[in-house]
């Protein structure tokens, strides 16, 4: 970075609140991991072609580069949306449906009833 563009930079940090900069610190981080997944993925294409030139099979072991999802975020839980009246078992609403779940639809409940009071819709 040029000494020139960091100067704009700070002047403009001047003027920012700390939330202001926390949130301006957490847009630059998901940023970057935007770009850093954009260019390892460039990079496997790249070596994946030079490879197929010569006929080589190469395998890529770097196990977070392919576990992660450009834009995914790093260590955020998902919200409770479901809750078994009952028991008082939880679902995010992600991934397979708990045994509570499909039991209660087996038995012709709607799902609607066990929502959290977060993700409940205004009643008019």
């Amino acid at each position: 970075m040029t000494e020139k563009k960091s100067e704009k930079i700070f002047e403009i940090i001047d003027e920012l609140s700390t939330d202001e900069i926390k949130s301006v610190v957490e847009q630059f981080k998901n940023e970057l991991e935007l770009r850093e997944h954009a260019e390892k993925t460039a990079a496997v294409a790249e070596i994946k072609a030079i490879a197929d030139k010569v006929g080589l099979i190469v395998t890529i072991s770097d196990v977070n580069f392919l576990k992660r999802k450009a834009g995914a975020k790093v260590g955020t839980k998902a919200k409770i949306k479901y809750r078994n009246p009952v028991t008082g078992e939880e679902w995010s609403g992600r991934g397979l449906q708990p045994k509570w779940i499909i039991n209660f639809i087996a038995e012709g409940k709607d799902m609607q009833d066990y929502l959290t009071d977060e993700f409940k819709m205004p009643k008019s």
